[in-house]
């Protein structure tokens, strides 16, 4: 399982953003782009790796890459790594930091959930259902599959989407209207979207912050398998 995990972890970060050929991150790998890191650490319970923008210079990388090579394996989920100020202060010298993020990444160990009368998966044929309350999704039906939806009398009221993806994985893009939160509508379009992900032989991924209860209480709903966990710094 660990071998597995560290796996399961590249795959990860392979869908997060799109590289260069020397491997490098130069985007976001999705359709309206968006913000990356410079550096990007995921650690599991046996190893821990890094990416870096294609902006880093080179003696920066092999400077952070000496102080990575001594992170030790994951043993404490939510303690940020061991060497967290090392990487803040040596990147603090190529440029102000931006933002710093700290997450958890899990797999879906049981996707055969029962049949939902109320979730659809959205295409062109019935993307009229995001209209009334997610109107601002209608762009997006084109290009992230699955778009599944969970409707309330006529109207979708919360989605799960492909938000990033690779032909080997899929990372989950969720969101409710908020005044239909807290009925456990959030756990059913995630659970119906991974199944949706595996039938198009696909590993489902869910990725959030630590400190996004939210998001973290459908993993837990879930049963979610955590397989390691991302620090990054912008």
């Amino acid at each position: 399982m660990t071998t597995e995990n560290l796996n399961i972890m590249r795959l990860h970060t392979g869908a997060l953003y799109s590289y260069n050929a020397d491997g490098r991150i130069t985007g976001c790998n999705q359709i309206n782009g968006g913000l990356v890191p410079r550096f990007h650490l995921a650690r599991t319970d046996t190893r821990s790796f890094c990416v870096f923008r294609q902006d880093v210079p080179d003696r920066l990388v092999e400077s952070i890459v000496q102080v990575a090579v001594k992170e030790p394996p994951l043993d404490s989920h939510r303690a940020l790594p061991v060497f967290h100020k090392e990487y803040v202060s040596l990147l603090s010298d190529h440029g102000s930091v931006e933002a710093i993020w700290h997450g958890s990444t899990y797999r879906f160990t049981n996707i055969n959930s029962a049949y939902d009368p109320n979730v659809v998966e959205i295409n062109s044929s019935n993307m009229d259902l995001l209209k009334a309350y997610m109107a601002d999704w209608l762009d997006d039906v084109q290009y992230r599959h699955p778009f599944v939806a969970l409707v309330d009398d006529g109207h979708a009221v919360a989605v799960c989407v492909s938000a990033r993806m690779t032909p080997k994985a899929h990372e989950a893009g969720v969101e409710t209207v908020p005044s239909f939160r807290q009925r456990g509508y959030a756990t059913r379009v995630v659970a119906a979207w991974a199944k949706a992900v595996s039938r198009a032989d696909a590993e489902p991924l869910y990725s959030t912050s630590w400190d996004n209860h939210a998001s973290q209480a459908v993993a837990r709903a879930l049963n979610l398998e955590l397989v390691g966990t991302d620090f990054h710094i912008r």
